[in-house]
């Protein structure tokens, strides 16, 4: 069945994991003002799952976990603060365990099914391990209520906030414009092919990411952020 394919891990099973008993955690969400991101009145849902293969989740957790958590804060803050749209947000965490007799890998059929169990009136954007096999999308996929990276794995070079800014934070906020795009009811053609073309000014250098500290300040200096987005493109629906 496709319940055993996967295993569903809550997000604050998994700190407390990471951070090894009830007590540190309590103090270290407290040090770091780790709310439940859902405590706001919001009018809809939104859900970041980072999605691990069952062999490395617990290695790829250590590294990641702590930026995926701040960076759902800080897209909350973003897509309140640039489109007044109000999302309650939360992290989860989806194991992919494979199945002796599964012939084809984990893919994008297979979270379409998660999306419809946990209720498709929310939106899932998932940070995974793998690409789509097809989309018109060049960062990952989008359509109606989900989207999808392919997030990244930290190569250990540098400090991982570092490394996550631009190859993953910046993805998300482009998967999440198009979900604005559909939210606003901007000419959907029209607007997608406008964040692909600033998309393209990001990767060829004509233009520089949007780079924000750990305040959700606005900085110019690279070493100074946190996060970092697309430049938001210019539309006038």
């Amino acid at each position: 069945m496709f319940s055993k394919s996967y295993v569903n891990l809550a997000q604050y099973e998994i700190l407390l994991y990471l951070h090894g008993n009830r007590r540190k955690y309590l103090n270290h969400c407290l040090a770091y003002d780790l709310l439940p991101l859902n405590i706001l009145t919001a009018t809809m849902n939104l859900q970041l799952v980072y999605v691990s293969p069952s062999d490395k989740y617990k290695e790829r957790l250590r590294d990641d976990w702590f930026y995926v958590y701040q960076m759902a804060k800080f897209f909350r803050w973003w897509l309140r603060k640039k489109f007044t749209l109000y999302y309650t947000v939360s992290t989860n965490v989806l194991v992919v365990e494979k199945a002796k007799l599964m012939r084809f890998r984990f893919g994008m059929s297979d979270l379409m099914k998660y999306h419809k169990e946990k209720g498709e009136d929310n939106y899932h954007l998932y940070l995974s391990y793998f690409k789509p096999v097809w989309s018109d999308c060049s960062v990952g996929f989008f359509t109606d209520n989900i989207g999808l990276i392919h997030w990244k794995e930290y190569s250990g070079k540098v400090e991982s906030y570092r490394f996550f800014v631009p190859e993953n934070c910046a993805r998300v906020s482009h998967v999440l414009l198009h979900e604005v795009g559909r939210q606003k009811h901007y000419n959907n053609k029209r607007f997608k092919d406008e964040i692909h073309e600033q998309w393209d000014k990001h990767l060829y250098g004509v233009d520089e990411f949007e780079f924000y500290d750990k305040k959700f300040k606005r900085v110019t200096d690279k070493d100074d952020c946190m996060f970092a987005t697309m430049k938001i493109p210019e539309y006038a629906p």
